[in-house]
């Protein structure tokens, strides 16, 4: 037998066994406890569909408990939209017998679809459908036939059918899919499912499914309603809401189904609305009381259902049951949500409270959904004129924007007397632009005083159309006294008698929710005395003589009063952190804010942190700031309805760019478009307030913006467009890094990618030009590996790291720089590509090296060389054995270093490779010079300078410039040196090489230093820091440290030095830096000998010869102290103003 239990019946008996009181049950779902008790008493009988899975949720139900109660809530949501709506479902045709197996299935009647979701998921005539076997192939069938003549791939069908994928879910994907075959092949129609490149389709012709006709014949009643054909209109969407025949994917359970059913139930729903809503509009008013009163009796926060009721009695003559409807209502908002009505609900209490009858929903005069005000009329005289003020009340919990009020105030009270005033405010959806405007013309009113009008011309208004200009002027000529007989029947008429009226006034309009500036122009009064405000979502740009304020969201102090003015300052008051991190979750929007700080308020129970929690997920915080009729995304909904085509097409498609900030360029990758024609489209989403610009050229989404977008991406676009555009975005970012890079990039890093598209992208005139839009495009590029990681774009995932090697190895690769890499080495594995695993490798290892991990670094440049060797791939294998010898010159072995290096230089000659071969030139020219060996030293500087003539990177000819320098500094000739540090800071600069720069400052500072050029050393010295630190070059930032510590120490100020000596040793340590440690060690040993500590002096000598690599010349300046005759005498070059050894050694990569 059928379980009957009620939906509240199930919810006691369940909330008794979990031992729960009705208080405690409401605190752990999140909902009041009022909520609880009208569920379980009967006065709430169909609890909206995420209430239900609140409290299942908070009960802690699984499996057939938890079907079977989200099932009952279903059904029971679904008969509370369903009673005393006049429609019920046509009776089945009785059966009297088994269908034969030949006989047709599908109904001849074109009324009934075959093809059912709009109730449990059927395919057949009407009481007649073939079976199904399986919850599985149900679930399989309801995702093809909502989104039928699309393909679904097969990853999006495992999230679709499995909240928890099994490891067998694409086998019992194709089994189903078989099952379901047969199913359809026993029909007459052949209809069956195909598989193509990318997915399972279904096709069915739109007329055959009955969730394609429901929403058909909706857009023909709309259609219908706007030529005014309202008898059409209503008989279109009776016919509609015929096709249910009970909760949509009744009996199917799963996240994706269930909030796809939400959505279906919900488009239900407001067909039922829009039916009462005709039935008024025809006069129909006492018939359709009692199904309004039932409706509102099992949707209780629905104010739309609530307003038409009101109308309904309004009209009816029963003025005391409206206004008592409208104040439960009121009182309801209050205790659950802590806000006021909306505007339809505010628009039809003013009308009951004016007696006036409510003729059409175009007589609004509230305030926009953002507003958070009530509207009020008063009315004085004034030497025998009426004077009539519309303004909505202001909201007590208005906070901040004193510096908007203030400058929108200056306009108006500097401006002539004799002149017409315009402010135009725009902004995103919820920022408050009524709010602000209601209060600036209250505070304006004295100014003023010849009258003040609203009119609400719902550009952006949920459900409704625009006013048309004559609409919103037959408001403002009756608000201004005209008599209905007396208001002209044209907009010309019309526009001329509002301009003769306030001639010679001192008035002030307010024109809210604006679409456009045709809306606004016929309505600007002619009157030079007046002042009109006007907000809309859209820059009026075009408005003639319009002051523009573009309305932002809230800053941090102002958004932080706000929530505790709503939240109260008690719970707060402990919480800053927690508060600060809410109003950024909120993206500092007010209405955002406004819903969050009142649900807190409302759930005393709460800590900061548990809304916090509930606003991190971009899926729940969506669900989280809808209150009522107060929906964050519904509000920014309402901006989406009003593009155009391909706006909406952009809007959806830039929540998949993975990064902050995007360009034209990215955009038109995205959407397939010319690059002119996506700026063009994004200076549109711009000028509607969708997207911020906060530099030229260069947009973002505000973050509730980009939920909004992402949800509409998830129902607008299909999977195979998605997919699309991510392919061709992602080859866009790596287009720009290997075009950008490729040019400065060595050994195997300079490869040509592998890009699917043909795309355009910014011009670089040279290769600072280049460096300079890497770095603006940094973290976008990043961001685009990241993503082609973590979701299967092998290709992209290690290409786009490796392409973009010379701009990591040039910020001395950040702490980002090894999950790029380390994902890059993933990927190449998992597509198979040997030399991509090779690069990866290469890059991982040199990112280990920079760390000081020189271990980890030897054992990855072991591995990349084995496959290049194995793959015969030479010219990568001699740029492998450069950074290896690198690493172990790092390590202190400059024996082993040599020998790879000298290994490599043979092999990049053999092979011709005349850019590598002057790389390994360079670094054999630096273990001699390490080793005393000058002579050897110079001779291969000038080797690698003759190999890279023409084929070297600029970078490679400044180090070997620079180390030529260094050389000639050895060699006692600070004149050559100085000539070539200077050189090498000119080009380094010009080409924005960092590290050039910083090493050529510290060879100035040293040459400078030993020549008594104390200002100037130290000049250098301090610049050479600033770059290193900027940049985190460690190596020549201890360099940098030891060369300032030598100036100081030859001022006699050696304290300073002993401090910066120690800074330089700490972080030789820390990077594993054996030279530089025992340099810093040095020269403590030298303040101690200056201070006559020489016993601590000798210690400090001492532990700087073991520090020092084993034959580095360098270790000669400690020895000399430890074997000269008497400690006291200068033995070394520190000892004294000259120190041509202090120079640091420049190895190239």
């Amino acid at each position: 037998m059928d379980d009957q239990r009620t939906i509240g019946q199930l919810l006691r008996e369940f909330r008794i066994s979990a031992r729960l009181t009705q208080e405690a049950l409401a605190e752990r779902a999140a909902v009041s406890a009022r909520t609880v008790r009208d569920i379980e008493r009967g006065a709430v009988i169909g609890p909206r569909h995420s209430t239900a899975r609140s409290l299942a949720d908070a009960l802690g139900l699984t499996g057939a408990d938890r079907d079977h109660f989200l099932a009952v809530a279903s059904a029971a949501s679904w008969e509370s939209s369903q009673a005393q709506d006049g429609y019920v479902d046509p009776p089945a045709a009785p059966m009297s017998e088994e269908w034969p197996a030949d006989a047709a299935v599908f109904s001849a009647d074109p009324a009934v679809p075959p093809f059912r979701i709009l109730g449990p998921v059927e395919v057949g005539a009407p009481g007649r459908p073939i079976s199904l076997p399986g919850t599985r192939q149900r679930k399989l069938l309801a995702a093809l036939l909502l989104n039928a003549g699309t393909a679904i791939q097969h990853e999006r069908l495992v999230d679709m059918l499995w909240e928890e994928p099994p490891r067998s879910a694409r086998q019992q994907i194709h089994n189903a899919v078989a099952s379901l075959r047969r199913s359809l092949a026993a029909t007459p129609g052949s209809w069956n499912i195909t598989t193509t490149e990318a997915g399972y389709l279904l096709q069915v012709p739109p007329d055959l499914v009955d969730v394609s006709l429901f929403r058909t014949m909706v857009a023909e009643s709309e259609q219908l309603e706007r030529l005014e054909r309202v008898p059409a209109a209503l008989e279109s969407l009776e016919r509609a809401l015929k096709l249910w025949r009970g909760p949509a994917l009744a009996g199917l359970t799963g996240e994706w189904l269930e909030e796809a059913a939400v959505q279906l139930n919900e488009q239900h729903i407001a067909a039922v609305e829009r039916t009462m809503a005709l039935r008024l509009r025809l006069g129909q008013a006492s018939s359709v009381v009692s199904a309004l009163t039932g409706l509102v009796a099992r949707h209780p926060y629905r104010e739309t259902q609530r307003a038409l009721l009101i109308e309904a009695l309004h009209r009816s003559g029963r003025q005391a049951e409206a206004l008592t409807v409208y104040e439960d209502g009121r009182q309801l908002l209050a205790d659950e949500f802590g806000i006021d009505p909306g505007p339809a609900l505010r628009r039809v209490h003013l009308q009951v409270l004016r007696s006036s009858p409510v003729t059409d929903p175009d007589d609004a005069g509230a305030a926009a959904p953002d507003a958070g005000v009530t509207a009020h009329v008063t009315e004085t005289r004034s030497g025998g004129a009426v004077l009539r003020n519309f303004l909505p009340h202001s909201t007590k919990e208005f906070t901040g924007r004193r510096t908007e009020l203030d400058r929108l105030s200056d306009t108006a009270l500097s401006s002539s007397s004799q002149a017409l005033v315009i402010s135009a405010l725009d902004g995103m959806g919820g920022v408050g632009k009524t709010a602000l405007a209601v209060r600036l013309a209250h505070e304006l009113t004295e100014k003023y005083s010849d009258g003040q009008y609203f009119v609400d011309l719902h550009g952006f208004s949920p459900g409704r159309d625009p006013l048309t200009p004559d609409q919103a002027l037959d408001h403002l000529l009756r608000q201004a006294g005209t008599a209905i007989e007396k208001v002209p029947p044209d907009l010309a008429g019309r526009s001329a008698l509002w301009r003769g009226l306030l001639a010679g006034r001192r008035a002030l309009v307010l024109l809210d929710n604006a679409v456009d500036v045709a809306q606004v122009r016929p309505l600007i009064p002619g009157a030079t005395h007046s002042l009109v405000i006007v907000t809309s979502r859209r820059r009026l740009a075009a408005l003639e003589d319009a002051v523009p304020l573009s309305l932002n969201v809230l800053p941090p102090d102002d958004a932080e009063q706000l929530f505790i003015q709503i939240a109260g300052e008690e719970r707060t008051r402990a919480a800053a952190a927690g508060v600060a991190e809410v109003i950024e979750l909120c993206g500092r929007l007010p209405l955002a804010i406004r819903i969050a700080a009142a649900r807190f308020r409302d759930r005393p129970s709460w800590s900061i942190d548990d809304l916090v929690k509930q606003l991190r997920s971009q899926r729940s915080r969506a669900q989280f700031l809808s209150a009522g009729d107060r929906d964050v995304m519904a509000v920014l909904r309402l901006s989406y309805r009003h593009l155009t085509p391909a706006q909406k097409r952009m809007f959806c498609l830039l929540s998949l760019h993975p990064g902050e900030d995007f360009d034209a360029y990215a955009a038109a990758a995205l959407a397939d478009l010319p690059v002119a024609r996506a700026e063009q489209v994004l200076e549109g989403l711009f000028d509607d307030n969708l997207l911020l610009q906060q530099a030229a050229g260069r947009y973002q989404f505000h973050d509730l913006v980009r939920d909004c977008s992402r949800l509409l991406l998830a129902a607008e676009i299909d999977d195979r467009e998605r997919t699309a555009a991510t392919g061709r975005l992602l080859d866009y970012y790596l287009l720009i890094a290997n075009e950008w890079c490729r040019p400065v990039a060595k050994g195997p890093f300079r490869f040509h990618a592998e890009i699917q598209h043909t795309l355009s992208r910014p011009e670089a005139e040279n290769p600072a030009e280049a460096t300079q839009l890497l770095h603006t495009e940094y973290h976008n590029i990043t961001a685009a590996a990241e993503y082609a990681r973590e979701h299967g774009w092998h290709s992209h995932a290690w290409q786009i790291p490796c392409a973009m090697q010379p701009l990591l190895a040039g910020m001395n690769y950040g702490e980002r720089a090894y999950v790029l890499f380390e994902g890059a080495v993933s990927a190449a594995t998992a597509a198979g590509h040997a030399d991509g695993r090779s690069m990866a490798l290469t890059g991982m290892a040199s990112v280990c090296r920079e760390a000081g991990d020189n271990d980890q670094a030897r054992a990855l440049f072991e591995e990349a060389i084995a496959i290049s060797r194995a793959t015969g791939n030479g010219r990568h294998e001699v740029f492998q054995l450069a950074g290896l010898g690198i690493t172990l010159l790092n390590d202190g072995d400059l024996p082993a270093a040599e020998k790879v290096f000298a290994t490599g230089y043979r092999a990049a000659r053999e092979l011709h490779d005349r850019a590598t071969a002057a790389l390994l030139a360079n670094n054999l020219g630096v273990v001699a010079k390490d080793l005393g060996n000058y002579a050897d030293a110079l001779r291969y500087f000038t080797e690698s300078a003759e190999h890279g003539n023409g084929f070297s990177t600029e970078d490679i000819a400044i180090l070997t410039a620079l180390n030529i320098g260094i050389v000639h500094q050895l060699r006692d000739n600070p004149e050559a040196a100085t000539r070539q540090y200077e050189e090498c800071r000119r080009r380094s600069r010009a080409i924005k090489f960092d590290v050039g720069e910083a090493v050529a400052l510290v060879g100035l500072a040293t040459v400078n230093r030993s020549l008594g050029n104390f200002a100037a050393a130290l000049e250098d010295g301090r610049d050479a820091l600033a770059i290193a630190r900027r940049t985190a070059l460690r190596e020549v930032e201890c360099d940098a440290l030891n060369a300032l510590g030598d100036i100081f120490l030859s001022t006699g100020e050696a304290s300073s030095a002993e401090t910066l000596f120690a800074q330089s040793e700490q972080l030789a340590v820390r990077h594993n830096l054996p030279r530089n440690a025992a340099r810093s060690r040095e020269g403590i040993a030298h303040v101690r000998f200056a201070e006559g500590d020489l016993a601590a002096a000798r210690r400090d000598w001492e532990e700087a010869v073991r520090l020092f690599p084993a034959g580095v010349a360098d270790a000669e300046n400690s020895r000399r102290h430890l074997t000269s005759d008497t400690v006291l005498q200068p033995r070394c070059q520190r000892c004294v103003v000259v120190a041509r050894t202090a120079a640091p050694s420049f190895r190239s990569e």
